[in-house]
């Protein structure tokens, strides 16, 4: 456990929303479950409409900091959290987005480690399966491995490296991660899952877009690789499509075997 009550939280779960009311439910439940005194919990709603704000009360307590109010998107609502966070470090936690048990435990030793790493950089699990290991920063370039939910980021460096871009829509996370070139090598990858990450976030969605805001994030933060950056991303936007027309046939062959069978 963190040694001896420290003076300001280690942790600041930042979690924003706009109408998820089972997602918050879901997520609510994991942070509080155990939560330490060395945690703050701080939300921010966009403005829901569909009874999240009436399941906010229930938790309330558990909360350091609520505010529900119009947006500019995601970025702005990452920011106002940012904001209003006083802990080492922040970890982003959508609603939807659900700790695993027991991590409390297994963050404390990792906060109070004296290195003072820029990120710490754990696991998450979505439809069942592991993600997340050490990678190189040039894989980074390529597309984002760097997964929000399980990423622990030093407060101090969003007023170093500045805060997430409030005109990006897609792949704001991405960009920023690209700030963090010079202090890549510090990083520190941990192999403990920290989160169960909601499937079917805006990312793939809308994976055409979010390729492309990639390709104008390398620009800005690596921009001697203009070509190789627009090959990287006609290459994923093709290698999504061909996956998703052989997942379909293959569920076609599937159910016509079945039904034959």
């Amino acid at each position: 456990m963190p040694a001896n009550h420290p003076s300001r939280p280690l942790l600041s779960i930042i979690t924003i929303m706009r109408n998820a009311h089972d997602g918050f439910l879901r997520t609510a439940d994991s942070v509080v479950a155990s939560k330490p005194d060395w945690c703050e919990w701080i939300v921010i709603d966009g403005g829901s409409t569909d009874g999240t704000l009436e399941r906010v009360a229930s938790y309330r307590s558990s909360m350091q900091y609520f505010v529900s109010e119009p947006d500019e998107g995601i970025a702005d609502a990452f920011n106002k959290g940012i904001a209003r966070s006083t802990a080492d470090y922040v970890l982003f936690l959508n609603a939807g987005d659900e700790l695993l048990p027991n991590v409390y435990v297994r963050l404390g030793p990792i906060l109070s480690d004296p290195r003072n790493a820029p990120a710490i950089v754990g696991q998450i699990r979505m439809n069942g399966r592991y993600y997340g290991r050490p990678i190189k920063f040039w894989r980074q370039f390529g597309r984002n491995y760097l997964p929000h939910q399980a990423m622990l980021i030093r407060r101090s460096l969003f007023r170093l490296l500045g805060n997430y871009d409030v005109t990006r829509r897609f792949g704001m996370d991405y960009e920023w991660s690209l700030r963090l070139k010079s202090r890549w090598s510090k990083i520190w990858f941990v192999p403990l899952p920290i989160s169960d990450m909601e499937a079917g976030g805006i990312s793939m969605t809308n994976y055409e877009k979010t390729f492309a805001s990639y390709h104008q994030a390398r620009l800005k933060n690596c921009p001697r690789h203009q070509a190789l950056s627009k090959i990287l991303e006609k290459f994923f936007v093709a290698k999504v499509k061909i996956g998703r027309v052989v997942r379909g046939l293959s569920k076609s062959l599937y159910s016509k075997l079945k039904s034959s069978g």
